[in-house]
């Protein structure tokens, strides 16, 4: 495998996006080129990634030293839904990094793959490979939620429950009766950024100093926004009562795929059920543009109703083997 410098990510991006998009049972959106850097910018700046390209796609790490230890662990470290090997030839991708990790040069004690599907064949490929010299074990679970866009807008709501429907479309009336219109948020990044800062101050989010305002969020979003703007991959909707912004949902795309990152609406208009009918909205717009999946992430109670499907995956914990002692 082929070392490549971080300077040269920007070049490799579109490459590291369909390879992600390419991998089966990914989290698609967050193992491409913008996610994880972003983390790793936001958080981890100290920390040296360490990047492969292969025939078969890519491997990327950061390397993180504990006494004697070397660590590689994925570039998402909050969360673990990126995938660190993204390929839409596993079987390539593991055989290539496996001869990597058992070279001599090759310095690290603990590498952590998250982001597995115990079910693709990724995972497979990947246990396969590397099994026979390496000790393996199991890290965290994480469970995402994600919802099916075939069908358009009548086939999603087809497939929540009469009273969700109904609740649904009597909240998206009020709103238009109260003049709520929306806009999909343009200028530059700083900007959007700024709106979107000032709707979460006047969220139910600024009393229970939650979402933005975490300062490890707003540090991440803060990058993660310029990142996925100036790669056409951001989607910003406000809702606006007049001139001033009471709402906004922000979500990125990658191929058919939208993933939801953030909403909160003003506190003020909480009787209106802006988060729900910002949620509608940008579904309706999704699926006229005939996006097939929407990423939800993140496991959050509220989200069940929303998603057709849990997807779970699992970290796996590679331990490199001491050599065998001499015999006396």
């Amino acid at each position: 495998m082929e070392r490549i410098e971080p300077e040269d990510l920007h070049r490799e991006a579109d490459a590291i996006e369909a390879a992600a998009l390419a991998t089966e049972g990914v989290d698609r959106f967050c193992s491409g080129p913008d996610w994880g850097a972003a983390g790793h910018q936001a958080w981890d700046p100290a920390l040296i990634p360490q990047i492969w390209r292969g025939a078969g796609g890519y491997a990327a790490f950061l390397e993180e030293t504990f006494g004697d230890r070397t660590v590689l662990t994925p570039f998402d470290r909050m969360w673990g839904y990126s995938c660190p090997l993204i390929s839409g030839d596993p079987a390539t991708l593991a055989r290539e990094f496996s001869e990597w990790a058992r070279e001599p040069s090759a310095a690290w004690d603990l590498i952590f793959i998250s982001g597995l599907h115990e079910a693709s064949a990724l995972w497979t490929q990947v246990v396969h490979a590397l099994y026979p010299h390496f000790t393996l074990s199991l890290g965290l679970t994480q469970h995402r939620w994600c919802a099916a866009l075939q069908g358009g807008i009548d086939g999603y709501l087809g497939r929540r429950s009469a009273k969700m429907r109904r609740e649904l479309l009597r909240q998206e009336r009020r709103a238009a009766e109260e003049g709520v219109q929306f806009e999909r948020g343009a200028g530059s990044p700083g900007g959007i950024y700024e709106r979107i800062l000032a709707v979460e101050d006047r969220s139910w989010k600024a009393d229970e100093e939650t979402g933005l305002h975490i300062d490890e969020m707003r540090d991440f979003y803060r990058v993660l926004i310029p990142r996925l703007h100036a790669r056409d991959r951001l989607r910003v909707l406000f809702a606006r009562i007049g001139d001033i912004d009471v709402g906004y949902i922000l979500g990125g795309v990658a191929g058919d795929l939208y993933r939801g990152l953030q909403f909160s609406f003003d506190n003020a208009y909480r009787p209106l059920g802006l988060g729900n009918v910002l949620q509608l909205k940008e579904l309706r717009s999704l699926c006229e543009e005939h996006y097939a999946t929407y990423d939800l992430g993140i496991d959050i109670a509220y989200k069940a109703r929303w998603a057709d499907e849990r997807i779970d995956t699992e970290t796996l914990v590679v331990h490199r083997r001491m050599p065998e002692p001499e015999p006396e």
